[in-house]
């Protein structure tokens, strides 16, 4: 009977400590978003929008992984931050998780263009940069993006919610908690999501987000791995120059819809499995 109610302290106190988080997360990026947005429609400060765009979104994207560092340190001291830390230093694994990481977003985009092309379609397919700059600019954008999400998203917010119920049930919330914190870039000029549609976007999120529960517990609470695929979904467009004919066939949306939903509905089978292991703090 004790040890029930000390579970059930444990998780209240975990309940409160990532509603902290992710409020104290949505508040900050979205008050430094918002001077952007404000700033692009002359309500204050307008040569902020014109000059420091760049600067002011990702000042406000560091705040997941910053807020996770600060909220480990506040919980759970020095030990909490390193732990953290040495999430992003998980890369002994099996290989398969490299090969899944990096290469499932160039699987699904691009190898239905490249075997419609082989089948007369007619796609023009090559290479945007040599495999040197292409390296560089993907570390770049990895160092720009994911890592300033994912300590938190991930690494901070994930396995609590994992303490509490199941690896789907905190891939969904989780999902929509990533999705709408990207709320205030629909109203910033030349971002990804800009006058998108956001069902669209969240539906994407929210899929993603199961595959990345499952890298994170498939490989032991490894960042690094998340972080790969992340910025492999955002670098997409980078890797190949894709011309498509100007009504796509048939062939290459049911490829495309195949080589993406197939392997993501396996993922949520395995984790709807009873044995299948999460990783918890």
């Amino acid at each position: 009977m004790e040890g029930q109610y000390m579970n059930a302290i444990l998780r209240k106190q975990i309940h409160n400590i990532t509603t902290k988080f992710i409020i104290c997360t949505f508040l900050y990026t979205w008050c430094v978003w918002g001077i952007i947005v404000a700033s692009s429609k002359g309500i204050i400060f307008p040569d902020i929008s014109l000059k420091y765009t760049f600067e002011f979104i990702i000042l406000g994207g560091l705040s997941p992984s910053v807020l996770a560092f600060i909220f480990e340190g506040i919980t759970e001291g020095k030990k909490g931050i390193i732990r953290l830390l040495k999430k992003l230093l998980i890369w002994r694994v099996n290989p398969l998780w490299y090969v899944f990481s990096l290469g499932y977003i160039p699987f699904i985009y691009y190898l239905p263009a490249f075997l419609c092309k082989i089948f007369g379609e007619q796609y023009i397919i090559r290479p945007r940069f040599q495999f040197i700059n292409l390296l560089i600019l993907f570390i770049g954008q990895m160092f720009a993006g994911p890592i300033n999400e994912e300590f938190g998203w991930r690494g901070f917010v994930l396995p609590r919610l994992q303490q509490k119920m199941s690896p789907i049930m905190a891939s969904i919330i989780l999902g929509v908690i990533h999705a709408t914190w990207h709320i205030p870039l629909y109203f910033i000029s030349g971002q990804y999501q800009f006058k998108s549609n956001f069902i669209i976007y969240l539906l994407i999120v929210v899929c993603y987000s199961f595959i990345y529960t499952w890298l994170y517990n498939g490989t032991g609470g490894s960042i690094l791995f998340v972080c790969l695929l992340h910025s492999s979904f955002n670098f997409q467009p980078n890797y190949f120059y894709v011309a498509a004919p100007s009504n796509p066939s048939i062939l290459f949306s049911i490829l495309s819809n195949s080589f993406a939903y197939i392997p993501l509905l396996l993922i949520i089978g395995v984790m709807a499995r009873k044995k299948y292991s999460k990783v918890i703090i």
